[in-house]
């Protein structure tokens, strides 16, 4: 099967475990019917049967939804066909996830679940909201390189969440920008009609840009209980699929990206929505140790910060998470055979 995925990448999960749900391949197969298209031309390459859509409980692997984005990316007559599809999605699409969305408190709550939960519908990107004052940014990271489908997934994607976020707000959820980090095209027209507002292309970051405030609007279907049980089911999802991911690449990720103060094992597993007796179970799975991972980010945030800063060693030891400057030169000493001097003198 012709594969979409960039081999410099390692994706979080394997690509050739069953991790999608159908639901969002049916909504593509729907889109091609009405355009008068053979559904089953959607499916071509993945070895995959119209029939195996059928099942709203089948998985299909990340390497055969990856194939029917750039399927559908050649066959529809949409230029912005990803856009259409995420119009269609409804909360219940996304099953137990939906639902623990639909009963959040607000809507900050709700964009809090999709993002800690958002591998339950696939890795194709991390969700991240970042919050500056007044302005909240939903960001989708570490976006998988699927050329030529990429921008079909970033379509469905971005406008899936937005759909979700008017529906969950009865239509209160307004941008203010959308950030794409691709070229603009002759589909201009279709973004700023669905979304709205001013849409930027060949940005650094994918982010819906919106007033803070919004966070706080509550949602009609609010019902702590049901939240909670809803999230449980989700977790399990998760352990679930976690037997699958590449657990030592996503807490390597997880501590690079966290200051600190965030960079124990209780702080990563909460991350990864899992116990930590759960993690570590996964990561002696993988052959590796929470501590093996965290010096080994160490190490490399400690090289890098004696080569390209003029931190002082106790600055650096700081920002590496030792309380005593004296714990990071024996620790660098052990990762290198040198100090932190000598080798700064030595690579400046």
């Amino acid at each position: 099967m012709e594969s979409y995925i960039n081999p410099a990448i390692t994706p979080r999960f394997s690509l050739d475990i069953p991790v999608e749900p159908v639901i969002y391949s049916r909504i593509f197969l729907e889109i091609l019917a009405e355009e008068g298209i053979e559904p089953a031309r959607l499916l071509q390459g993945t070895d995959l049967t119209v029939a195996d859509l059928a099942d709203p409980a089948n998985l299909i692997t990340v390497t055969q939804q990856i194939r029917i984005y750039a399927n559908i990316a050649s066959q529809s007559k949409h230029p912005a066909v990803g856009l259409l599809s995420g119009q269609r999605f409804m909360p219940h699409h996304h099953g137990v996830w939906g639902y623990a969305m639909q009963s959040a408190a607000n809507l900050g709550q709700a964009i809090r679940i999709f993002n800690q939960y958002f591998d339950v519908a696939g890795p194709i990107a991390r969700q991240v909201l970042q919050i500056d004052g007044k302005v909240a940014r939903w960001q989708s990271l570490d976006v998988l390189p699927i050329e030529p489908a990429r921008r079909v997934g970033v379509e469905e994607m971005l406008s899936g969440n937005f759909n979700l976020c008017k529906q969950l707000t009865a239509g209160r959820f307004k941008l203010k920008t959308l950030n794409l980090d691709y070229p603009a095209s002759d589909v201009n027209e279709y973004y700023e009609e669905l979304f709205q507002c001013q849409v930027l292309f060949e940005q650094d970051h994918i982010e819906m840009i919106f007033d803070a405030s919004l966070l706080n609007l509550k949602l009609k279907n609010a019902d702590k209980e049901s939240q909670q049980i809803c999230e449980a089911r989700c977790r399990e999802l998760l352990d679930k699929l976690g037997r699958g991911v590449d657990i030592v690449d996503r807490v390597r990720r997880i501590i690079y990206e966290n200051s600190c103060d965030r960079r124990d094992v209780d702080s990563v597993a909460s991350t990864l929505c899992m116990s930590t007796r759960t993690l570590r179970r996964h990561l002696r799975a993988a052959n590796a140790s929470f501590r093996e991972v965290l010096n080994e980010v160490q190490e490399a945030l400690a090289l890098d910060y004696l080569q390209r800063t003029d931190l002082s060693i106790d600055e650096i030891a700081f920002l590496l998470g030792y309380s005593e400057s004296s714990n990071f030169r024996h620790a660098f000493k052990q990762w290198t055979g040198q100090t932190p001097s000598a080798y700064r003198k030595l690579n400046s």
